[in-house]
């Protein structure tokens, strides 16, 4: 795939779910409430990633 499409493709996911949560407003508090979830999740994903990415550099050396 072209990396220019995989560039629009993105910005079409980030500005069309704006789009929608900005025009029915009753969903924007379900979706800050979603967020914040996904945040603490994501921020654990993301030390896990790079606790293997540290033991990997680790272990090479």
């Amino acid at each position: 795939m072209h990396p220019i499409l995989k560039i629009l493709i993105g910005i079409i996911l980030i500005i069309v779910p704006l789009f929608v949560v900005l025009t029915f407003s009753s969903w924007a508090r379900a979706v800050i409430e979603l967020l914040k979830g996904g945040i603490i999740v994501l921020v654990i994903l993301a030390g896990i990633i790079f606790i293997i990415l540290g033991v990997i550099d680790l272990s090479t050396k």
